[in-house]
């Protein structure tokens, strides 16, 4: 209950000191506090047009970070493909990377022609194993031949 008293004491003492200010004095606080306020929006928005400038900035430079990286990957991916030119180094570039692991490859190159040859247990796995070799090498197949026997089928792929 003193808490409320004092409460209403000091708002009848400020009441009257309002009520005593003259009508020019009572517009200059008034346009004080409109000066405060306006000054306070534009700190605030001036923080954050800056917090906004910054991440911005921080975007782009992500984004060209990414991409300067992106394409030296795809470039060192391209000259590591590029320079399989040993049968034996393909051969062992595409074992470590098929997911096959039955299947022994054969692998011989005339000129610019890579020819990969193996034997599968059905079609499908072949055509699978041809398919994922043209990826990895990048390159596309020129020539296939399928060769069923009665135990297994034969794949011959130019690339």
């Amino acid at each position: 209950m003193a808490w409320f008293l004092v409460s209403l004491q000091s708002n009848l003492i400020m009441r009257n000191m309002i009520n005593n200010l003259s009508k020019r004095e009572k517009s200059l606080i008034f346009s004080a506090l409109v000066l405060v306020i306006l000054f306070v929006i534009f700190i605030s928005i001036k923080s954050f047009l800056a917090s906004y400038s910054q991440a911005t900035f921080n975007l782009n430079k992500a984004k060209s970070d990414y991409s300067y990286v992106k394409d030296r990957v795809e470039l060192a991916v391209k000259k590591k493909n590029t320079k399989l030119d040993d049968p034996d180094q393909i051969k062992k570039y595409l074992i470590s990377n098929i997911t096959t692991s039955d299947i022994t490859l054969n692998v011989t190159k005339s000129s610019e022609v890579i020819v990969i040859s193996f034997y599968s247990s059905d079609t499908k796995t072949g055509v699978e194993l041809i398919s994922q070799i043209s990826q990895l090498l990048e390159r596309q197949i020129l020539d296939l031949s399928i060769n069923q026997n009665t135990e297994s089928i034969y794949f011959k792929a130019s690339l």
